[in-house]
């Protein structure tokens, strides 16, 4: 091996060092990925099921059973989506089960139990966007037909932490984090 030799390998291995080091520290979000081919679009754009928020799963441990006076309320079978469209809408598709069972107890002595369960969907329009260094997603939801829901999430920002094309994981306002899978 002659000189020329040895001064091309140790360019190589220098050039291929800077290189993987600067792919380590190009990443976008906090976890990742480090690298992808597919732009941030392409990977935001599908239906995501909410898998968990702070590490809750599933969602249904969020919603305890709640009771006072003989009445119990239980919410199960919950299902959330947020669905991402590439050019520029998006959906929130929400269905849960709600379970009520109330026992009175008469006067007289006795008493009677009723249960009933009730499904409810919700579904919110709006459009979205990423913020200028594609480290945010700003929400922003449609009047609906629900109201209350108008002045409470007129706008949302969430800061994104991990963004691939399987798993989306959001940072809201309040700090909690959302996990999504597709």
């Amino acid at each position: 091996m002659n000189i020329r030799e040895d001064v091309r390998s140790e360019f190589i291995m220098v050039l291929v060092i800077i290189v993987v080091l600067n792919l380590q520290s190009c990443g976008k979000y906090d976890e990742g990925p480090a690298i992808s081919l597919k732009s941030t679009t392409k990977r935001l754009a599908q239906t995501w099921d909410l898998a968990e928020i702070d590490g809750e799963t599933p969602i249904e441990d969020l919603f305890d059973s709640y009771s006072y006076f003989g009445t119990t309320i239980d919410v199960n079978d919950v299902d959330i989506e947020f669905d991402f469209q590439d050019d520029g809408d998006f959906e929130i598709d929400a269905s849960y089960n709600v379970t009520i069972e109330s026992t009175y107890y008469s006067y007289y002595g006795g008493s009677y139990t009723y249960s009933y369960d009730y499904q409810l969907d919700i579904n919110i329009d709006g459009d979205w966007e990423f913020s200028s260094d594609k480290e945010d997603i700003e929400i922003n939801f449609d009047d609906n037909d629900y109201g209350y829901y108008s002045s409470d999430f007129e706008k949302r920002d969430y800061k994104i932490l991990k963004l691939t094309s399987k798993e989306l994981k959001l940072e809201a306002d309040n700090g909690a984090e959302w996990t999504f899978e597709s």
